[in-house]
């Protein structure tokens, strides 16, 4: 279908003819047939904008059209819907807006501001977003808040509705077991990811992130099981859920080198089209744009494990000011759980108490007094497994900024690549602001010097690892086993 064809067409299925008459479908069935047109039909549309044929204003009016126009009431929607329709608007409003500010930035400055600070002064957000209207008399933006004050959502695309919401169901298994431990749903229905320009590198990156999610949000489970103060830390209970959270840790971790080395992903696609989709909404960027960075999942488990994984300082706020900022762009359960998490000792707190040290005393003990605290407390070993998994998955998460945007970005400076005169998200920061070569390698410094990091460098302690560990039936499982652990699957 080209762009003629969708200037002309309505959406498919919108009305069933039967005698004569036209029925409107249910609300539900205008969703699903909103989110089937919106799967189907904006990559092109974005295709087109991206190259420059198609300008915000007609690209804002043929969505007006062709899919806002047939929008249900927001009071007719059950939550599941609501959920859906959000994922819908979320595609939609972000695109829009994108075009938008680039659109703004090519025809104004062109190559005379190669200076991203100085371009990024000088655009407003929300004209795209402006353009669009539900119904013909409903602005877009306040149509999104009324749904998403349904739900508690916030007033902007989120990592909930773009990939939570999005695609098949994922299914995680025990490690030990392999029975299913998590189901983390989707909301397209038809197994498929909504997407901006329905690429395979686009698919690929959505797939790593919605699996690795799940892998997340199972491992969750168990932390917050032993942050519980009612858990004793040595008690089997407590031992089966540390190795369960390694395992599941080290999951993540073989997802994301899988795709580094195995999927197809490309820098340019990533740097020039998918991330310049996480545009600002509104001015003053009070409300943070999609990232791992206000992924719930990673934060929590931060928050469950570290007292304050970095203290406060270079303008952070600290890991736990960091979170409570984040904390806008959350659902109201996902921030709950964070207010729980710091309400609570942290995993590091209650392990110090239960081996009656301070983080200080820990860290003046000689080799000498390691292997004796070990030998003394051999279930220790295993949460040495546990933070050490954390350490991993962490080196190999900045493994993947570093190939994907920093060095990529690095190297366009270097040749004066006219690509990076025209974005409208910073590639030399996270979509956040977070910068990967400051907060980031310090966050990541901070989960490899954990509270048992000592241990990793004392002889006997590896050794006693060696006939402990497996007496527990731990065992680490192959790159392969820990790729099986989730799955996508059909919903049922």
């Amino acid at each position: 279908m080209d762009l003629a064809e969708l200037q002309r067409s309505t959406m498919p299925g919108l009305y069933k003819k039967r005698e004569r008459t036209w029925n409107p479908l249910t609300p539900q069935l205008l969703v699903e047939t909103i989110k089937t047109w919106t799967l189907n039909n904006l990559p092109l549309i974005n295709a087109l904008a991206f190259k420059g044929d198609l300008p915000y204003w007609e690209m804002a009016a043929l969505l007006n059209q062709t899919v806002l126009h047939h929008a249900p009431q927001p009071e007719s929607l059950p939550q599941t819907e609501t959920k859906q329709m959000l994922m819908s608007l979320s595609f939609i409003g972000s695109s829009v807006e994108r075009h938008a500010q680039q659109q703004f930035v090519k025809q104004d400055f062109g190559p005379d501001i190669p200076d991203y600070a100085r371009r990024a002064a000088r655009i407003t957000p929300g004209k795209g977003l402006s353009a669009l209207w539900v119904h013909q008399t409903t602005p877009f933006i306040a149509y999104f808040k009324q749904l998403a004050d349904q739900i508690g959502h916030p007033y902007r695309d989120t990592v909930m509705s773009l990939v939570e919401y999005n695609g098949p169901d994922v299914e995680v298994r025990h490690p030990l077991t392999n029975e299913p431990i998590y189901r983390l749903r989707g909301g397209v229905g038809d197994q498929r990811f909504l997407t901006f320009s329905g690429t395979i590198s686009e698919i690929n990156f959505f797939s790593l992130v919605k699996e690795t999610m799940a892998l997340q949000l199972a491992a969750n489970l168990y932390l917050e099981q032993l942050q519980q103060p009612s858990t004793r830390l040595d008690s089997p209970e407590a031992l089966e859920a540390a190795t369960t959270t390694a395992h599941l840790m080290w999951a993540i971790k073989a997802q994301m080198l899988h795709f580094m080395q195995h999927k197809t992903f490309e820098a340019d696609f990533f740097l020039d089209v998918f991330r310049q989709y996480q545009c600002l909404w509104y001015p003053g960027q009070y409300l943070k744009p999609p990232s791992g960075a206000n992924d719930p999942a990673p934060l929590q488990r931060d928050l469950i494990l570290f007292d304050n994984l970095v203290e406060p300082g270079d303008n952070f706020p600290g890991f736990r000011g960091h979170v409570q900022e984040i904390c806008s762009v959350l659902m109201p359960e996902q921030r709950l759980q964070m207010q729980l998490a710091m309400a609570q000792p942290s995993l590091e707190a209650r392990l110090l108490g239960q081996l009656g040290l301070s983080r200080a005393a820990l860290a003046r003990l000689d080799s000498g007094g390691l292997s004796a605290v070990t030998r003394q407390h051999p279930w220790l070993l295993l949460y040495w497994q546990l933070y050490n998994a954390q350490r991993d998955l962490s080196h190999t998460h900045y493994a993947l900024v570093l190939k994907y945007i920093t060095r990529p970005k690095q190297e366009r400076e270097m040749q004066t690549d006219r690509r990076e005169y025209v974005t409208v998200v910073n590639n030399a920061r996270g979509t956040t602001g977070m910068d990967p070569l400051g907060i980031m390698v310090r966050l990541d410094q901070a989960r490899a010097q954990h509270p048992l990091a000592r241990l990793n460098e004392n002889n006997e302690v590896k050794r006693l690892a060696k006939s402990y560990l497996p007496s527990l039936g731990f065992k680490r499982l192959t790159h392969e086993q820990l790729l099986a652990l989730s799955n996508f699957s059909q919903v049922g």
